[in-house]
């Protein structure tokens, strides 16, 4: 796998985790709200 594979997949992964993150905070507040 050439390094700018495996850079673009690192980035992916940790946009993908941020994502994840931020939907459980999201969910978080709107059941806290109710």
């Amino acid at each position: 796998m050439t390094e700018t594979k495996k850079r673009a997949l690192e980035i992916n992964g940790l946009r993908r985790a941020e994502v994840w993150v931020t939907g459980d905070m999201l969910v978080l507040s709107i059941g806290r709200g109710q």
